[in-house]
């Protein structure tokens, strides 16, 4: 039972590292109609700031419950995987 809460947490740890991009989503869409190259930078920094909270979320996790460490860092990568996967999609759509 633990596992599986350890993974729903981790599943909304991956969320909350999407952030960032939901945030930042008009910029870039705004930008990219002006010019193809034009939500780069805003791009790399939503990516550098939810990296750093994924970073944040996992080292927490390892300290405070090192046992479920593995189930919560699988499941919040691939829950923020996913999520920018569906971003990009979204972001391209025309």
């Amino acid at each position: 039972m633990q596992t599986v809460i350890a993974a729903l947490v981790g599943i909304a740890g991956g969320l909350v590292g999407a952030i960032p991009f939901i945030v930042v989503r008009p910029r870039m869409k705004a930008r990219m109609k002006k010019e193809g190259l034009g939500g780069i930078v805003t791009g790399l920094l939503a990516t550098m700031i939810s990296f750093l909270i994924m970073t944040v979320e996992i080292v927490l996790c390892f300290f405070i419950i090192s046992d479920y460490l593995l189930p919560f860092a699988i499941s919040a990568i691939a829950v923020f995987m996913l999520a920018m996967i569906v971003f990009t999609v979204t972001l391209m759509r025309k």
